[in-house]
């Protein structure tokens, strides 16, 4: 006899993809979160990390399907190579 009280999803599965998308948004929004931290710290130290609080505005602004943090590295990245 098989057990279904214990199957999960297969991968293809429209609730599965569902589940990672869900996922993935919890994160993002636990990022946003942090990026609050960030956003609360004075120019001068965001500076020493390469960003600007602009850097950090955009970065909450940014739709929760986009990846905050992939965006604020390549801002310092930027930033640091017009210095």
């Amino acid at each position: 006899m098989t057990d279904l009280t214990h199957t999960s999803p297969s991968v293809g599965h429209p609730i599965a993809h569902l589940a990672a998308s869900l996922a993935a948004r919890v994160k993002e929004r636990r990022v946003r979160r942090g990026l609050g931290i960030l956003a609360g710290l004075a120019p001068h130290r965001l500076r020493d990390i390469g960003l600007t609080p602009s850097d950090v505005t955009a970065a909450q602004s940014l739709p929760l399907s986009v990846d905050a943090t992939t965006e604020l590295y390549r801002r310092a990245h930027l930033n640091r190579s017009a210095m």
